[in-house]
C-alpha cells in the first residue's frame, strides 16, 4: 500500500475561453500557402477571437487600455494597414489570447475555480459552466494608503489615538530582526512599534477593518469624512460586483473607481509593479466555476495517487537525506531542551559560520541514501540512453519505478524518524479517445489548497472546516504555524486557518493568542532526535509549533514539511550525459514528470522568419516532427508565453523576441488542443487539479 494518500478535497484551476478561440487564428489561414495573406487573415481572427464581450471584459478587467483602444486597433487591421505599431499591438493581443486560452489563471472569472472533492464521481460527458459567481475584493495597498491618509490627518488636527502593536520582526526585548542573507539580521534603526494604519497580511476585506479601525478613534468631522470616503469605494466594489457580465456598465463603475481612487490618494489607482495584474488596480475579483463540489471521472482519482506516489517517493530520497543531516548536526552542536531551547537564528548563523560542519554530520544512512540515488540517476540515464538506441526519434521514454521501490523504501527506513511528508503538486490530465495519461505540473509548497482561492467559492465553509481539522492532525501535538511576509498581493488574501502566524516582514491577521514573531522561534531536540520548534506568543503563552514553510532552512528541521518535487529530466541532464535539450518527454510509471525541452537561439531567427522554426527544432532533437504548441519561456517575460508554430503572427511573436537578443526556452505542451478532457458547452479548455499529498508516518 503507497504511502501517500491525497487530501480528500482539490481545486480545479481552467480556462474560462475555450482553446478553440486561439486554434482559430491559424484556421483562418490553413487555405493560403502564402507568408503576407496568412497574416492577413490572421490578423482579423486575432481580432474576431477578442472581440466578443466574453474575452473584452477579460481584457477590461486585465488593461482598460487595451479595451479602450481595441476598436481603433481593429479598424487599422480591416483596412490593410500593418506597421510597427500594429504588429506591437498584435503581440499585446496574442498574449491575451494565449492567457485567456491556455493559461490556468484564477485571477477572476476567465479563470474560475471549482471546488473538488476526490471521492465524488463527475460524468465525463457532462459539459461543466464556466462560472457561476463571482466576489470581487478591494486590494489591500489602495485601503492601506488611505487608511494612512486618514490617519495624518487625524494627526494633524490633534484628535488621533494612538494604538500602537509590534512592528513585524520586532521580539519581546524590542529589538528588530529582519532577514538577511545569513538568516535573521538586526536593524536597530527600523521602527519598534506601528499604529492604526498599518494593516495585517492577507484580509479579506480590508475596507471593513480599516473602517472598524476609523470609528475606534474620537468623533470628529475628519474622521466622519474618511469613514465616508472608504464607504464610497465599498460601494464602488459593490457596484462592480452587480456589473459581472455586463460590459458597458462595468466600464463605467472601474473609470469611476480610478477615478475615485485617484483622487483620495493623490495617485494614480495603478501601480505597475508586482507581478499579478490584480496587484495594479483597486479592484480585483475570482470566481466559482460551478457553485458546487464537483468529482472527477470514475477511477481517475485512485489512478492518479497511484502513478504519483512513486515519483513521491523518489523525491523524499532525494530530500530526506538533509533532514538526518541537520537533526544530527544539532544533536552534535547544542545542549538544549525544551525549557532551554536553541533561537532558530542562531542556528542559521552557526550554518553560516561553519557550513562544511553540518555537511561533516552525515551519519552511514545519509551516505548510503545519497549512494543510492546516484545509482537511481545512473540507471535511469542508462534506461534512456537504450531507449534513444533503439529509436532515436522516440517521443516518450517510459521508466519503471518498480526497480527502485524497494531499495528507496529500504533507504527511507534507515533514516527514520523523518516527520511527516507533504506535497502540493498541480497535476494536469490527457485523454485522446480512452487513453488518460497524468502529467506533473508545478509543484507548490503549502499544506493546504491555496488560501487565497476558497473565499470564492460556495464551498468555502466546508474547505475551510476541513483545512482547520486537517492542519491540526497533521501538526498535533504542535500548532500549525505559516509565517507572514508582505505581499500588496492578492496570493496573500485568505481565511484564518487557525494556524499561528509568524511575522516575518507583514502583520499577522490572527490575534495575540496565535500571533508570534518568526525571529524568536526556538528549537530542541525531542526524545527521540525530532527537532521541535516553540515560539511566545504576543499574548505571552509558549506555543509548540511546527513551522510549514521551506523559509530560512526550516524545511530541513521542522517535523511537518513540504516535499519538492523535481523535473526528473532537470534531475538527469549534466555536462557528463545529456543537456536538457536532448531528453525526450519522461514518465516515471504512469506520471509524466518531464516534457521535451527544445531552445532556440537569436542566430536562429532567420528560420523562424521563413516559417521553418518546428523543422529546425525537430532536426535538433532528431524528431520526425516538432509539437506544433510550445510555451516559451523569454527573459522579457514574466510568465512563459504558448506559440503556436501553424500561426504565423505567433512565429513572428518568436522571431521578433530572437530578434532582441532573447534565447527562447520551449517546453512541449502537454496535454495539447487534442488532449483537453474539460468541455464547456462553448469547447475544450486547459485544466489543471491542485492538490495536496501527505505521507503517512
Amino acid at each position: 500500500m503507497s504511502a501517500w494518500r491525497f487530501e480528500r478535497y482539490f481545486l480545479l484551476r481552467a480556462t474560462g475561453v475555450p482553446i478553440e478561440r486561439l486554434l482559430a487564428v491559424a484556421d483562418a489561414a490553413a487555405p493560403t500557402t502564402g507568408w503576407s495573406e496568412r497574416v492577413e487573415r490572421e490578423r482579423l481572427a486575432l481580432f474576431t477571437a477578442l472581440g466578443d464581450e466574453l474575452a473584452r471584459e477579460a481584457i477590461l478587467t486585465s488593461a482598460p487600455l487595451v479595451d479602450q483602444n481595441f476598436d481603433g486597433w481593429r479598424a487599422h487591421a480591416e483596412s490593410g494597414r500593418r506597421n510597427a505599431q500594429d504588429k506591437k499591438r498584435e503581440r499585446v493581443l496574442w498574449r491575451f489570447l494565449q492567457r485567456l486560452t491556455a493559461k490556468n489563471d484564477s485571477t477572476s472569472f476567465f479563470g474560475a475555480v471549482a471546488a473538488g472533492d476526490f471521492t465524488r464521481a463527475l460524468d465525463p460527458e457532462a459539459p461543466l459552466p464556466i462560472e457561476v459567481g463571482r466576489r470581487v475584493y478591494a486590494t489591500q495597498w489602495v485601503i492601506e494608503r488611505l487608511l494612512a491618509r486618514a490617519i495624518d490627518a487625524l494627526r494633524a488636527e490633534g484628535v488621533h489615538v494612538p494604538a500602537p502593536r509590534r512592528a513585524p520582526g520586532v521580539d519581546q526585548e524590542g529589538r528588530r530582526w529582519v532577514p538577511g542573507g545569513r538568516g535573521f539580521a538586526r536593524d536597530d534603526d527600523a521602527p519598534r512599534e506601528v499604529d492604526r494604519e498599518a494593516l495585517p497580511s492577507g484580509l479579506v476585506d480590508p475596507i471593513g477593518e480599516a473602517r472598524a479601525r476609523l470609528l475606534s478613534e474620537p468623533a470628529s468631522a475628519t474622521r466622519d469624512r474618511w469613514v465616508a470616503h472608504l464607504e464610497e469605494v465599498e460601494a464602488l466594489r459593490e457596484r462592480h460586483a452587480r456589473t459581472a457580465g455586463d460590459l458597458v456598465a462595468r466600464r463605467e463603475v472601474l473609470a469611476a473607481t480610478d477615478e475615485t481612487v485617484s483622487a483620495l490618494l493623490g495617485e494614480s489607482a495603478r501601480r505597475h509593479e508586482g507581478e499579478f495584474y490584480a496587484s495594479r488596480s483597486p479592484l480585483h475579483e475570482q470566481a466559482d466555476r460551478t457553485g458546487a463540489v464537483i468529482g472527477l471521472p470514475a477511477g481517475w482519482a485512485e489512478g492518479l495517487e497511484r502513478a504519483a506516489a512513486p515519483f513521491l517517493e523518489l523525491a523524499m530520497l532525494l530530500q530526506a537525506p538533509e533532514r538526518v543531516v541537520m537533526r544530527a548536526w544539532f544533536k552534535r552542536t547544542f545542549a538544549c531542551s525544551r525549557t532551554a531551547p536553541v533561537p532558530w537564528r542562531e542556528v542559521l548563523d552557526a550554518i553560516a559560520e561553519a557550513p562544511l560542519m553540518l555537511e561533516l554530520a552525515a551519519t552511514p544512512a545519509v551516505r548510503e541514501a545519497r549512494t543510492l540515488a546516484r545509482a537511481i540517476r545512473a540507471e535511469l540515464r542508462e534506461a534512456i540512453d537504450e531507449a534513444l538506441a533503439r529509436d532515436p526519434g522516440v517521443e516518450e521514454v517510459r521508466l519503471d519505478p518498480a526497480r527502485f521501490e524497494a531499495r528507496i523504501a529500504q533507504a527511507l527506513s534507515a533514516l527514520a524518524p523523518l516527520g511527516t511528508a507533504y506535497a502540493n503538486p498541480d497535476f494536469m490530465i490527457a485523454q485522446v479517445a480512452d487513453e488518460v495519461r497524468f502529467v506533473l505540473a508545478e509543484a507548490h509548497h503549502l499544506p493546504c489548497l491555496t488560501p487565497c482561492l476558497l473565499p470564492s467559492l460556495a464551498a468555502e465553509a466546508t474547505l475551510v472546516e476541513a483545512t482547520r481539522a486537517r492542519l491540526d492532525a497533521l501538526c498535533a501535538p504542535d500548532r500549525p504555524a505559516f509565517p507572514v511576509s508582505y505581499d500588496h498581493s492578492f496570493i496573500s488574501v485568505g481565511p484564518d486557518l487557525g494556524a499561528v502566524g509568524l511575522e516575518l516582514s507583514g502583520l499577522a491577521k490572527e490575534p495575540p493568542e496565535r500571533r508570534a514573531t518568526m525571529a524568536e522561534l526556538a528549537v530542541y531536540a525531542d526524545d527521540d532526535g525530532t527537532l521541535r520548534f516553540i515560539v511566545p506568543s504576543h499574548a505571552g503563552a509558549q506555543l509548540g509549533v511546527a513551522p510549514l514553510t521551506r523559509t530560512a532552512r526550516l524545511h530541513q528541521a521542522s517535523p511537518v514539511f513540504p516535499l519538492a518535487c523535481p523535473d526528473l529530466g532537470a534531475w538527469l541532464a549534466g555536462s557528463d550525459w545529456r543537456p536538457l535539450e536532448a531528453i525526450p518527454r519522461l514518465s516515471y510509471g504512469a506520471l509524466i514528470v518531464h516534457r521535451r525541452r527544445f531552445r532556440l537561439d537569436p542566430g536562429d531567427r532567420a528560420e523562424v522568419d521563413a516559417g521553418r522554426a518546428r523543422e529546425l527544432l525537430a532536426s535538433r532533437a532528431g524528431l520526425t516532427r516538432a509539437p506544433r504548441f510550445m510555451f516559451a519561456h523569454m527573459p522579457s517575460e514574466p510568465k512563459p508565453i504558448l506559440i503556436d508554430w501553424g500561426s504565423a503572427l505567433a512565429t513572428e511573436l518568436a522571431a521578433w523576441a530572437l530578434g532582441r537578443g532573447e534565447t527562447l526556452a520551449l517546453s512541449e505542451m502537454l496535454p495539447d488542443p487534442d488532449g483537453l478532457w474539460l468541455r464547456s458547452a462553448a469547447g475544450r479548455h486547459t485544466a489543471e487539479l491542485r492538490t495536496v499529498l501527505t505521507r503517512r508516518r
